[in-house]
């Protein structure tokens, strides 16, 4: 299943800086809301995340769960978060 999934998740981490999303996805968007939860000792605690950020923080997050239990993956995991981060601040700087 991991031969299916780390594909996918490191192809969508891949792609993300160079999607234009649309703005009203932003933190200033239209009434268009997507809501992350934690839960803390029994209290849950709501934020508000535009869909880039919640698509971001799902797919980083994945990468490093399996990481953290599949180590033969934890070089790929960490080489693609770090190429994100890479491209995103090459986009900023270019836009």
């Amino acid at each position: 299943m991991l031969e299916t999934v780390i594909p996918a998740l490191l192809d969508i981490l891949r792609d993300v800086p160079f999607i234009d999303f649309d703005p009203c996805l932003s933190w200033e968007g239209s009434s268009l809301h997507f809501y992350a939860m934690r839960v803390l000792e029994n209290d849950a605690v709501y934020a508000e995340w535009a869909l880039p950020d919640q698509l971001v923080f799902s797919t980083v997050s994945a990468l490093l769960r399996i990481a953290r239990s599949h180590a033969q993956y934890a070089d790929t995991a960490a080489q693609a978060i770090f190429k994100f981060i890479s491209k995103t601040v090459e986009q900023i700087q270019t836009t």
